[in-house]
């Protein structure tokens, strides 16, 4: 019997994400798959709804819109911040992106305006306001192991590849 995606089962994928033009924007290909936790916010909801139900071999071509991706771009998201508050290295520069925690867990971020006493910062995700166009398919099911299951994340291919928390 073939399994099918679903809840609490680790899933190997290859996929190709594209935004609106065609520009490969992200990708994992076979011979080095992307193994995610279905059911456990892994990847975007709309994406484990259109994987959901699919078998080994199946492929699958969608496309998510902006708002059920990464949201619309934000023009209110922007912030200042004192430069004092940034660390010494690397020396902030205009198009970094970056990561922090900002008390909803680590974010990505990107300075968009450096002066000498202040940066300017744009909270937006980086594919905010992108539609997302997928083509993925499923190379691998196999059941979570039960350290998957409370982490809430795939430990690998064979889920032996431990680590620390």
């Amino acid at each position: 019997m073939n399994q099918t995606v679903a809840t609490d089962l680790v899933i190997g994928v290859s996929y190709t994400l594209r935004d609106r033009d065609g520009q490969v924007l992200d990708e994992a290909d076979e011979s080095d798959p992307l193994y995610y936790l279905h059911g456990h916010d892994n990847l975007l909801p709309r994406v484990e709804e259109q994987m959901a139900g699919l078998t080994i071999g199946d492929s699958k071509s969608f496309e998510i819109p902006a708002a059920d991706g990464y949201g619309e771009h934000d023009a209110n998201a922007f912030q200042q911040i004192d430069r004092s508050h940034l660390p010494p290295d690397p020396e902030p520069e205009e198009g970094m992106a970056l990561m922090a925690d900002f008390g909803m867990g680590p974010q990505p971020y990107r300075i968009t305006r450096v002066t000498s006493d202040n940066v300017t910062i744009d909270l937006n995700h980086p594919l905010a306001g992108v539609d997302l166009h997928f083509t993925m398919k499923v190379l691998a099911i196999r059941a979570a192991t039960d350290e998957e299951i409370e982490h809430g994340h795939a430990h690998g291919p064979d889920g032996s590849h431990g680590h620390h928390h």
